[in-house]
């Protein structure tokens, strides 16, 4: 039990400074901006996630959410986004309102542009929900195919995210939420 607690305790210390790192350099402006991450999730495939026994909170929730991406600037394509949330919910709604939220996903881009080279790429990104409703968080390209491979770059992303019940920005489509993204590390090749 000691050894779980030990774990969980370093896993939020890990999250709360990578939080407070994508604070500290995030743009206060939506103009500096390098792009936009236009996404919706995919409803149907929404499913919640059981750990049996769990000895933690019991409003604790553990989500599973896939979701589609378009993205313009400087990544330019679509990826599929494979997500895992963990919340605490206050009120089941409708609308659900839930505590600050945490969120870990991997995307997957079949076809991208870059800085007009063309490939393959595999993103991780990590963030949350900050207490003003905003998202926030980090991002890291894990791998890259075609006139991509070896391309590496990460980066800090912030929005008001998705906006039920329709979703939907002056940026994105009607039923999508709005992301921007900014790269802090950038390099080609090996």
């Amino acid at each position: 039990m000691k050894k779980k607690l030990l774990i969980l305790l370093a896993v939020i210390v890990l999250l709360a400074a990578l939080s407070i790192t994508a604070l500290a350099g995030r743009p206060d402006v939506k103009n500096k901006a390098d792009g936009l991450w236009c996404y919706k999730p995919v409803f149907e495939q929404i499913k919640p996630i059981t750990f049996d026994p769990y000895e933690g909170d019991p409003g604790k929730d553990f989500v599973q959410v896939p979701y589609v991406s378009e993205w313009t600037g400087f990544l330019s394509g679509s990826s599929m986004d494979y997500g895992l949330a963990i919340g605490h919910v206050i009120d089941p709604g409708p609308p659900v309102v839930s505590a600050p939220m945490l969120f870990i996903a991997a995307s997957t881009f079949e076809d991208v542009e870059v800085d007009g080279v063309s490939g393959g790429l595999e993103m991780d990104t990590m963030g949350g929900i900050n207490p003003l409703g905003e998202w926030m968080g980090t991002w890291v390209i894990t791998s890259g195919t075609g006139d991509l491979e070896g391309f590496q770059a990460s980066g800090i992303f912030w929005g008001p995210g998705w906006l039920p019940p329709d979703g939907g920005t002056d940026e994105c489509p009607e039923g999508m939420g709005v992301v921007y993204y900014s790269v802090r590390e950038l390099r080609y090749g090996r």
